[in-house]
């Protein structure tokens, strides 16, 4: 059960750094649509993977 715990801890610190990466790239790349792309895909994979651990979580109790 404390694995369990860890690891989900380590998924939420994990999704809020990716969250925040992909924002300062936001805000400091206004030129650059590539890499506004490739950011915005990031955050998206993050916030799917969030979703997925949440959904895990309910599923086990």
């Amino acid at each position: 059960m404390e694995n369990s715990k860890t690891q989900k801890i380590y998924a939420l610190i994990f999704v809020l750094t990716l969250l925040g990466i992909t924002e300062v790239i936001i805000y400091f790349s206004q030129t650059f649509q590539l890499i506004k792309f490739l950011a915005a895909i990031l955050g998206f994979i993050a916030i799917l993977y969030y979703l997925f651990i949440i959904g895990k979580v309910f599923l086990e109790e």
